[in-house]
């Protein structure tokens, strides 16, 4: 099954996750400035997968190698966030498929 981003976001299943960070995630897409997992620019009809957060996931994981982590509690905030919201991606998709 393929999904849009904007599908993803405006699902039914959105509700069952923290509302702050769908509406964030909503905000940013709205704005153009949307990033799964703050690392792949997406727009609102790119289709989106569990592939997609795999691999948000490795490059997250290998920048955090390359830079040594985060340098101070600004960018600290900003890649829990960034997690939190690719966490709330997964498991709408998650969902969505389960539903199929």
């Amino acid at each position: 099954m393929s999904v849009t981003v904007y599908d993803v976001l405006h699902s039914e299943y959105a509700r069952n996750f923290d509302n702050q960070v769908i509406q964030r995630m909503i905000s940013k897409l709205n704005n153009n400035m949307f990033y799964l997992g703050g690392q792949i620019k997406m727009n609102g009809d790119q289709h989106i997968g569990l592939e997609d957060v795999e691999k948000t996931r490795e490059i997250t994981r290998k920048r955090l190698i390359e830079y040594g982590g985060p340098c101070n509690s600004w960018e600290l905030h900003s890649i829990n966030a960034s997690a939190r919201e690719l966490d709330a991606v997964e498991g709408i998709l998650r969902l969505i498929m389960n539903k199929t």
